[in-house]
């Protein structure tokens, strides 16, 4: 059944992309899916219909031990970071994307210029932001002023949370928000119950 699954997957991949008339075809296979860490040789399964394996690494963090736990396994210096920006007064609060668009396209696009990347399309965002809230939570971090600074979205499923999306605006890159946001989203996605974080 699973083969089959994977084939009919695939075809219906491939048909989509000749229709969009598409270059390529990307599939990500996240590393904190049971199937995945039950891969005791690291096959990619992908491979046996035509793709070829660009599998980079990824860092799995186990949420099951207690949170004070879990921020001690951080380095010594994230910790330090994340004490200091929150003292400056920074703050993380996970927000609905709808709420959070217009503020987080102009942040993406900064960022993207910022690195030399074609940003996407604002209509890629609108489309996160139509999907149900729980399988997409965004952290945003705000400024003492309360302004956004700085987005951490992670896509949720299958006791798995892992970080997908993120962007910040420059002036605020070397306040150490970033690090914040992703405690925030660690906490929070413990907090829900999974059993695994990927990044």
């Amino acid at each position: 059944k699973r083969e089959k699954l994977w084939k009919n997957f695939v075809d219906e991949a491939q048909r989509i992309a000749v229709q969009k008339e598409a270059a390529v075809i990307k599939i990500m296979i996240c590393a904190s899916t049971r199937s995945s860490l039950n891969n005791q040789w690291g096959i990619n399964p992908l491979i046996k219909h035509g793709f070829g394996d660009t599998s980079t690494q990824s860092l799995v963090i186990n949420l099951e031990p207690e949170e004070d736990v879990l921020w001690q396994a951080l380095g010594k210096n994230t910790r330090r970071t994340i004490e200091r920006v929150s003292a400056a007064g920074y703050s993380a609060k996970r927000m609905p994307w709808s709420q959070m668009i217009d503020a987080y396209f102009d942040a993406h696009v900064e960022t993207y210029e910022r690195t030399g990347v074609t940003p996407h399309p604002k209509s890629y965002f609108s489309g996160i932001a139509k999907m149900p809230e729980e399988y997409f939570p965004l952290w945003v971090g705000f400024t003492p002023q309360g302004e956004a600074a700085a987005f951490h979205g992670d896509i949720s499923f299958g006791g798995s949370e892992f970080y997908f999306v993120g962007c910040s605006q420059s002036e605020h890159i070397e306040t150490g928000i970033n690090s914040l946001l992703f405690w925030e989203a660690i906490r929070g996605a413990k907090q829900r119950g999974n059993a695994w974080y990927e990044s």
